[in-house]
């Protein structure tokens, strides 16, 4: 994954989009997790943070 240009595509998407986004993040973990891949347990952890971390963002925006 190029984290670069993942943590552009994130800044740009919707909440709607990140909420899906999330979600789809959320549940590959957890089949990481099981399947105890480090590298892509990482990546979605990189995915899932940048997400909730733009939330924020939207979030104290629209407050």
């Amino acid at each position: 994954m190029d984290r670069k240009r993942v943590k552009k595509q994130i800044q740009q998407c919707t909440v709607e989009e990140l909420t899906a986004w999330r979600k789809h993040a959320v549940k590959c973990l957890q089949y990481f997790l099981k399947a105890r891949n480090k590298f892509e347990i990482e990546e979605c952890h990189f995915v899932i943070s940048h997400i909730d971390q733009r939330l924020q963002e939207l979030n104290k925006d629209f407050c």
